[in-house]
């Protein structure tokens, strides 16, 4: 832990932002699963993502009606800088990697999706994204925080 962080930001993008879009991922890969064990492994990890991420949406609701005009822009920081250095970095989306060739990584998406073991194809990743940190920045925006854009050098601005 970094005392230097918000503990209200930190939650906001790790928790509200982050274990969100795990959430809507996982729920992705579940709807396009067919091998039984994979399907009943992502049943199970579905009920941790819900909590995980319904935590960090009621706790982000619940402070942002005492946070100060810093702390929001330490969310709006904290959730910028980790689009641009994380989600960038392709760590949940392939499709979202900057620095590497993520051509191997987005051919095995396909055959794992074709195989019936729960996964979606790269674009599909990317989509989800687009739409978590639309969902993320409407949200927040109800409760006084406002998320900047980011570019990245494909997809455009999100």
């Amino acid at each position: 832990l970094n005392a230097g962080v918000s503990i209200d930001a930190y939650v906001a993008v790790h928790c509200a932002f982050v274990d969100g879009l795990e959430l809507l991922l996982a729920q992705a890969w579940a709807s396009n699963v067919r091998e039984p064990l994979a399907k009943a492994m992502l049943a199970q990890c579905l009920k941790d993502y819900e909590r995980h991420a319904q935590f960090g949406w009621l706790y982000a609701k619940r402070r942002a009606a005492t946070m100060t005009d810093e702390v929001r822009a330490r969310v709006a920081q904290g959730l910028r800088q980790h689009i641009e250095t994380v989600e960038f970095a392709g760590y949940h989306c392939v499709g979202l990697a900057t620095q590497v060739d993520a051509g191997p990584e987005m051919t095995d998406l396909q055959q794992v999706q074709a195989a019936g073991l729960g996964a979606v194809t790269a674009e599909q990743e990317v989509e989800i994204f687009r739409q978590c940190l639309e969902r993320t920045r409407s949200s927040f925006a109800q409760w006084g925080l406002d998320l900047p854009t980011v570019e990245h050098p494909r997809w455009g601005t999100f």
